[in-house]
């Protein structure tokens, strides 16, 4: 296939200077140090994890401290940061588990802190995810160029049927098609077809490109690397015992506007339990159906949010599909006799699928909002990130950018409307690194985080989630889902007829619920 050039597009938008400042914000967070050539790796099998300030027990409510002294492939102490680490706290035998907080001291060595959240005894994990090397690798892999995924569009009117190229940035090539949003600076490309109009494109699908423009030393860094391994520590586990004397569980419901914190909360006995706020407990079906009644719920973006919806169709019998789906196509529900109305539509380009996927199937998510008037029984989910890691991380910040406008002027039009934004969830470790890793979407939520600050929104924590969790599937598990759900649920119904925040000194029998799917 012909190698496709980029070009730059003439005309200067008024969001390239606010691209530049969340990238330079971001940038400060990452701690990114150039790769040298042939040099030894961070070996996670050399390294190190010590307790800061041990003692013979510890209490709930107590901080946890780590000291992660890394090494490289010839055990030589590191002497600068820029590593991507995962780190979890864990008790097997109850199913509980929390993430921690990393700090980079840019000499190799790391220091990282837990909250003691639950009693018993308690098991530490600390992941050497990628090397410094690799994320520089993979950093500057991502933002040289947009053509690591190829997509073909499908042309069709009156029996004739034509394919091309398409593309996520402008190319040198006379005869395109172009989809432009002037107002958002938003653009797709594809190469015009002989026979038919550049309105007839109706089918995307897209591919991986063979050439990832990575040079031969490069390739070799990534090769060297294992991933995901674990740190050996000098300890096997530590004893949580009682509570500590200023140990305070929270005591008012999760309500919009409570600030966010991350990490934000535990897993305990697979039940999600937020650190500064209590949670509906949904232990009926019609408890969450009275939760949903007279609401208009709208679900916009990946294929995470849209797992929302196929769980609550599945528990909530009277919820019914108004029609089926066919592949990635938008999916409604409604409950006509309790007014409830919820709907799943995907984001536009960016999406990544060997699927034909509809082109009328999706929507820029800043234009979608413009459609909704707001109401104090309406809300928005937001997610995406997944499809765009990609992408060079510029492209997700315009998008982001134009996503806000959009969330101010829906504030604008109703500010009782509620808004949330749910945060990228970690990935399948086995995929394409370059182009999937959970890096990338690290790097997103900082930016999601960034961009979205200031306004009267609410994130739900999936990365918080599902690194606790140790989870790494692209679609996280139905008791994840249902997790997540069961925290929105509480932050949009007013009352709810049973709480349930984790007290360190109840011995209570844990009733399971009958809408968790186990």
């Amino acid at each position: 296939m012909v190698k496709i050039h980029f070009i730059r597009m003439s005309k200067e938008h008024s969001s390239h200077k606010a691209i530049s400042h969340v990238l330079r914000k971001i940038e400060q967070n990452l701690n990114i140090t150039p790769y040298a050539r042939m040099t030894p790796l961070s070996s996670a099998e050399e390294s190190l994890v010590t307790l800061l300030n041990p003692k013979p027990s510890y209490k709930v409510g107590e901080t946890l401290s780590l000291r992660v002294d890394l090494y490289d492939q010839d055990g030589q102490h590191k002497s600068s940061g820029g590593d991507f680490l995962l780190a979890r706290i864990f008790s097997l035998y109850l199913d509980a588990s929390a993430s921690g907080v990393l700090e980079d001291f840019s000499n190799g060595t790391y220091k990282v802190t837990f909250t003691l959240f639950w009693p018993g005894r308690v098991e530490v994990s600390v992941q050497l995810v990628h090397p410094s090397d690799v994320v520089s690798v993979l950093w500057k892999a991502r933002q040289q160029d947009y053509d690591k995924i190829m997509y073909t569009g499908t042309f069709m009117s009156q029996g004739i049927q034509e394919e091309r190229q398409c593309f996520q940035h402008l190319v040198k090539w006379k005869q395109l098609c172009k989809y432009k949003d002037y107002r958002d600076n938003e653009y797709f490309f594809c190469l015009k077809p002989k026979n038919l109009s550049c309105n007839h494109l109706t089918y995307l699908y897209s591919k991986n490109s063979e050439d990832l423009n990575l040079s031969h030393q490069e390739f070799h860094i990534l090769l060297r690397s294992d991933l995901a391994v674990e740190v050996p520590s000098e300890f096997l586990s530590i004893d949580v015992n009682d509570c500590s004397d200023n140990f305070q569980g929270p005591s008012l419901k999760c309500k919009m506007g409570m600030k966010f914190e991350s990490p934000g909360g535990f897993f305990y006995l697979n039940k999600w339990y937020p650190k500064n706020c209590i949670v509906c407990q949904f232990t009926r079906v019609d408890e969450v159906n009275g939760c949903l009644k007279g609401k208009q719920i709208y679900l916009l973006g990946d294929s995470t949010v849209r797992q929302w919806i196929e769980y609550l169709i599945k528990i909530l019998k009277n919820l019914k599909m108004t029609k089926m789906p066919s592949g990635i196509s938008p999916v409604v529900a409604t409950d006509v006799q309790r007014n409830i109305y919820i709907a799943w539509m995907k984001h536009w380009q960016p999406w990544v699928s060997s699927t034909p996927n509809a082109v009328s199937s999706g929507q820029y998510i800043a234009r979608r909002l413009d459609t909704i008037a707001g109401s104090t029984n309406t809300t928005v989910v937001l997610a995406l990130g997944l499809h765009f890691r990609s992408f060079p991380i510029t492209l997700f910040l315009k998008r982001l950018l134009n996503i806000r406008k959009a969330i101010e002027r829906l504030l604008r039009r109703n500010p009782l409307t509620r808004v949330f934004v749910k945060l990228e969830n970690t990935r399948d470790l086995s995929v394409d690194m370059v182009r999937c890793s959970n890096w990338h979407g690290y790097v997103q939520n900082l930016a999601q985080r960034e961009v979205f600050q200031g306004l009267d929104i609410q994130f739900i924590d999936a990365w918080d989630m599902t690194v606790s969790h140790n989870s790494f599937a692209i679609h996280p598990s139905p008791n994840i889902v249902w997790n997540q759900l069961t925290l929105f649920l509480t932050y949009i119904c007013d009352e709810c007829s049973n709480t349930r925040s984790f007290q360190c000194d109840s011995n209570r029998q844990v009733e399971e619920d009958d809408t968790d799917d186990r």
